[in-house]
């Protein structure tokens, strides 16, 4: 295994995992099912966990899920089983954006269509639509299997996995439209556009008031300590370019926003422990007698509350 004191799993009955079979351990993961619990630090698994499978382990602490299907996703999650309400666990989940919605719902709908022609029409409708010599597959239609084993050449579409898509794209719709709205108020009250439909979606299904995006946890604790670096110091004009860098704040069309309000704002909104303003330099003289070439001229003080 790649990482020490861990367990993977997958299932042993798809063709695709024979690969990983080696790095299963029979008899830890047949301990794991008996006791709801494993042993060492980190617990790999595909989707065979998805249901019928709990974990009751108050050590639990993290679960890590980057699959896209929600229904799949909150059986995954959920395998984790909490005794009481001090049992808690972060969840990270991979998140996407409005433009990986979008193209997600084109492909689904892509497929529907093609399943559809099939359905109205036969084969020779659905070869219209993906061209004669088309080899792209639809996991919608389906290939019959025989009692030996093999294939027939006469397709027919799963029900499950066709009432499946229909599923999948209604939910997508409906993030892309809740987002659509959302985002309308925002610029209605001030507030820019945010491409955070499967984020806000997702937020709302779980019962959560806040998600943090750990890019952007990431991006603030960089930002406070460059600012821990100039607090107290006066910041003029050549060195305030710096400074608006590392905020590095855009707007929905992508542009660097540059206003010292916005920065402020920035701060206020994240709940950092940090303040900037402008101030007029008035000192006819520095600290060592000399003049102030800055004299007259704004400056910008980065201040940082305790506690």
């Amino acid at each position: 295994m790649k990482y020490d004191d861990s367990l993977f799993v997958c299932s042993k009955s798809s063709s695709k995992n024979r690969k990983y079979l080696k790095h299963v351990d029979d008899d830890q993961v047949e301990s794991m099912v008996k006791q709801n619990r494993f042993d060492c630090k980190y617990l790999f698994t595909t989707t065979v966990l998805d249901n019928g499978f709990d974990l009751k382990d108050e050590q639990i602490k993290l679960i890590v899920c980057d699959i896209f299907d929600v229904d799949t996703m909150l059986q995954c999650i959920g395998r984790k089983r909490f005794k009481n309400d001090q049992d808690k666990v972060h969840v990270v989940l991979l998140n996407r954006s409005n433009r990986d919605l979008n193209n997600y719902l084109r492909s689904v709908q892509k497929k529907l269509d093609e399943a559809d022609a099939f359905i109205h029409g036969g084969v020779e409708e659905w070869k219209k639509l993906v061209g004669k010599f088309s080899r792209q597959s639809n996991y919608i239609i389906k290939d019959n299997a025989t009692s030996d084993g093999k294939y027939k050449s006469k397709k027919t579409v799963s029900r499950v996995k066709y009432l499946q898509a229909v599923a999948t794209r209604d939910r997508i719709k409906d993030m892309l439209d809740r987002n659509r709205e959302t985002n309308e108020y925002r610029e209605k009250t001030g507030g820019k556009k945010e491409s955070d439909a499967y984020m806000m979606y997702i937020s709302n299904l779980l019962h959560k008031n806040k998600i943090t995006l750990i890019e952007k946890m990431f991006d603030q604790e960089e930002l406070c300590s460059y600012l821990d670096t100039i607090v107290g110091k006066r910041i003029y004009k050549e060195g305030q370019k710096q400074v608006i860098e590392k905020f590095d704040i855009k707007d929905y069309r992508g542009r660097l926003q540059k206003d010292i309000s916005q920065l402020q704002s920035y701060l206020q909104s994240n709940q950092l422990k940090y303040a900037i303003g402008s101030f007029p330099d008035n000192r006819k003289k520095l600290e060592d007698g000399s003049g102030n070439p800055h004299k007259g001229k704004r400056y910008w003080l980065v201040s940082k509350f305790n506690g």
